[in-house]
C-alpha cells in the first residue's frame, strides 16, 4: 500500500466503527417477558428451580427465590408464577421418580393394581382355576378373564397368566388321568412286570389258589363287621321312628285334653304369636340399615320377608348376585367368602371350582345352599353385611319387583 493511501484508509476504519456504535444502540432489546416497569426496565423471568417471591410491578422489578429441594419445583421460566409443592403417591402406588427443583414426583401403580380414570390405583381381577386371562393386569388397563378352551387348562389364581396348553404323553406312557379345564394330563410310565408274575403263577398254581383264600378269608370278617353295622343303624332308625310317632301321638292327645277343660287352646296362643311377629310392610330384605343409613331407592311391588327362602327370590336377582360375586378378589370379599359364611368349608369351596363347567362356582354355592334348610333371605342378607357388600344389596333392592 503506498503511503498516499495509508492516511485514507485509516480515516474510513474509524468512521465506520462509529457509524456500527451508533446503530448498535439504537436497536432495540428483547425483552422475553413483554412486561416493563415505568424506568423502561424489562420484567425479569425466573429461571427453571426459582419461582417468583414478588412480582414485577410499576417501580420494582421481578424478586426470585429458589425452590425447595424435594419440598417445591418449579418447572418453566416465568416472571408470575412461584414455585409448586411436590405431590405425594396416593394409596397403592410408590415413587419412580422423585421430586426435584425442576421436576415433580412421578408415581405408578403397585403390582396387580391398575390406574383408573380418576387417576387413582385399583386392584385388578383375578381369574380362578378353569380361567385364563384374555387380557392380562398393567398398571394401564384390568385384567379379563376367559373360560379355558378344550386342550387348554388353568389350575392357579391370576390375574396375569393366561390358560396353558395340556400336556401330551409321550410314547411308552400311558394316561393316566384326562386334562381337564383346572388340571394338566397326567402320564404313567408302563411296566411290564404283568408277564413274570403270570409265569409264576403257571408255574406254581398250587400256591396261586391258596393266596386267593387267604385273601377270601381276610376279607369276610370285614364284610361280616360292615353287615352289622348296616342291621344295627337299621333298627336304630325303626326305634327312633316309633318314638317320634308315640310322642306326637301324646301331644295330639294332651291338647285335646286341655281344649275339652275350657283352658286356651296352644292353637289359639300360636295364632296370636303369629299376629304380633306378622311382619309389617316395610319389614323387608331391602330395609336394613348398613346402607350409609338409607333406604331402598325405591319401594318393591311384592314385598319379601327375611324369613321367605331363598328359592322363591326371582332368578334374575340370583343372576345379579352371581355375576356380582363370581369375580375371585385378593381381600376374598367375593363368592369364597360368601361361602364361607353360608356355612361351607375351604374343601367345598375347592370342589365347587373342580365341578363347575360352564358356569362360575357361585352358581354352585346358592343352588346347593337354597335347597338346604334355614336357607333364608335375611341370612344371606346378614352374609353379605359381614362381607361389606353394599354395593350387592343395593343392587337387590332395585331388582325386586
Amino acid at each position: 500500500m503506498s503511503h498516499s493511501l495509508k492516511p485514507v484508509f485509516v480515516r474510513l476504519t474509524i468512521i465506520t466503527s462509529f457509524v456500527c456504535m451508533i446503530c448498535t444502540s439504537a436497536l432495540p432489546s428483547i425483552c422475553l417477558s413483554g412486561e416493563y416497569t415505568q424506568t423502561g426496565e424489562c420484567c425479569l423471568q425466573c429461571p427453571l428451580g426459582w419461582g417468583v417471591q414478588s412480582r414485577c410491578t410499576d417501580t420494582n422489578n421481578t424478586i426470585c427465590t429458589q425452590c425447595y429441594k424435594e419440598i417445591t419445583y418449579s418447572p418453566e421460566t416465568s416472571h408470575t408464577a412461584g414455585c409448586m409443592p411436590c405431590s405425594r403417591c396416593h394409596r397403592n402406588q410408590f415413587v419412580t421418580s422423585s421430586c426435584n427443583l425442576t421436576h415433580d414426583t412421578e408415581c405408578e401403580c403397585r403390582k396387580s393394581y391398575y390406574r383408573t380414570l380418576d387417576g387413582s390405583c385399583s386392584q385388578c381381577n383375578t381369574c380362578p382355576p378353569g380361567f385364563g386371562v384374555s387380557i392380562p393386569c398393567s398398571t394401564r388397563q384390568n385384567s379379563r378373564c376367559k373360560s379355558c378352551e378344550n386342550g387348554t387348562f388353568s389350575d392357579v389364581t391370576s390375574a396375569t397368566k393366561d390358560c396353558l396348553p395340556c400336556r401330551q404323553c409321550p410314547d411308552g406312557s400311558i394316561v393316566h388321568k384326562t386334562c381337564s379345564r383346572f388340571s394338566d394330563t397326567i402320564c404313567t410310565d408302563v411296566t411290564f412286570q404283568t408277564p413274570k408274575t403270570s409265569q409264576s403263577t403257571s408255574e406254581n398254581p398250587d400256591s396261586a389258589i391258596q393266596s386267593i383264600d387267604d385273601r377270601s378269608s381276610g376279607i369276610v370278617p370285614i364284610y361280616c363287621a360292615i353287615l352289622a353295622f348296616v342291621v344295627i343303624g337299621l333298627l336304630g332308625y325303626v326305634v327312633f321312628k316309633r318314638w317320634s310317632f308315640k310322642k306326637v301321638k301324646l301331644r295330639s292327645h294332651q291338647k285335646q285334653c286341655r281344649s275339652l277343660s275350657g283352658s286356651a287352646s296352644k292353637l289359639d296362643v300360636e295364632k296370636t304369636n303369629d299376629k304380633k311377629s306378622k311382619p309389617k310392610r316395610g319389614d323387608n330384605f331391602c330395609n336394613f340399615t348398613s346402607m350409609n343409613d338409607r333406604q331402598c331407592d325405591r319401594t318393591p311391588l311384592l314385598t319379601i320377608s327375611k324369613t321367605t327362602p331363598c328359592r322363591h327370590l326371582p332368578r334374575e336377582t340370583i343372576a345379579e348376585i352371581e355375576s356380582m360375586l363370581g369375580i375371585s378378589r385378593l381381600d376374598r370379599r367375593d363368592w369364597r367368602g360368601l361361602a364361607l359364611q353360608l356355612g361351607f368349608t375351604d374343601k367345598d369351596i375347592v370342589h365347587f371350582i373342580k365341578t363347575s363347567e360352564d358356569d362360575l362356582p357361585i352358581h354352585r354355592v346358592l343352588t346347593l345352599w337354597c335347597e338346604q334348610e334355614g336357607a333364608l333371605v335375611g341370612v344371606l342378607i346378614d352374609a353379605l353385611q359381614k362381607l361389606d357388600r353394599i354395593d350387592v344389596l343395593n343392587k337387590l333392592c332395585m331388582q325386586v319387583k
